[in-house]
């Protein structure tokens, strides 16, 4: 006898609107619907007339900032001492404005130069959001000017397939190089629980009260128990917001 299976989760998306809303206006022609029972918190970002850009900037994606951290951390390098920075990826990344002194946080996010040269002075947290206070700063921007993009071409054959990148520094003690076919956070390369658990609380500070965010935690660990949705909700209120954890 076949059993019937009537189980409909329920499915609350939590979505960045630079990413998650550009990645769902894909999903139409690549026939990729989103189900019935996912429900999205959050607003369509304010470009999403015109997400051509978002979209370029997602498919650009982390893999060249993946390099840059994880050379800067091993041979513990200082800004001033990367003399040259190519990047060697597929046609796409340079599409984008790429501006080394960009005027607004938007111009930054969509300038690989401009976050390269952001996380070899600051590592990954630069980006963790960037704040305001790291535009035009002359580090910074000497050091994106230093930064060349070029079209590979086998990486450019693999798109989108795959979205790598070859980073190729030269430094004060001779060129150092690395190739990254899977960014972190790519289903090739996954976070774990640790730095997703450091990311959300890096991002949630200031906005999720200190107690709400263990607390949220607590609950998506229990997600499958939870009879209702309500206690994470509760969870998501700002720290000004009176909102503890639901009590039922």
């Amino acid at each position: 006898m076949t059993e019937k299976n009537d189980f409909e989760p329920k499915i609350i998306g939590f979505l960045c609107n630079w990413c998650s809303y550009a990645g769902a206006d894909l999903a139409l022609p690549t026939r990729l619907f989103v189900q019935k029972e996912m429900d999205i918190l959050g607003s369509r970002n304010a470009t999403a007339e015109d997400f051509s850009e978002v979209i370029d900037y997602l498919e650009q994606g982390d893999f060249p900032l993946d390099a840059v951290i994880s050379l800067v951390r091993e041979h513990q390098l200082a800004a001033e001492d990367i003399h040259t920075v190519d990047v060697f990826t597929f046609e796409r990344t340079l599409r984008l404005n790429n501006y080394a002194d960009p005027d607004t946080l938007e111009g930054a996010q969509y300038s690989l130069p401009f976050c390269l040269a952001a996380v070899a002075v600051g590592g990954a947290q630069a980006l963790m959001p960037l704040a305001p206070d790291w535009l035009h700063r002359p580090d910074i921007v000497a050091l994106a000017r230093r930064v060349d993009l070029h079209v590979d071409s086998e990486l450019d054959a693999r798109f989108p397939a795959e979205t790598g990148a070859r980073v190729r520094l030269q430094t004060a003690g001779g060129v150092l190089e690395q190739t990254v076919r899977h960014p972190l956070g790519d289903p090739a390369n996954p976070m774990n629980r640790a730095l997703l658990v450091a990311k959300f609380k890096k991002l949630a500070a200031g906005v999720i009260a200190k107690q709400n965010q263990d607390a949220l935690l607590t609950l998506i660990d229990q997600l499958a128990d939870l009879a209702d949705t309500a206690q994470i909700v509760d969870c998501l209120r700002g720290p000004d917001a009176g909102g503890g954890p639901h009590k039922s």
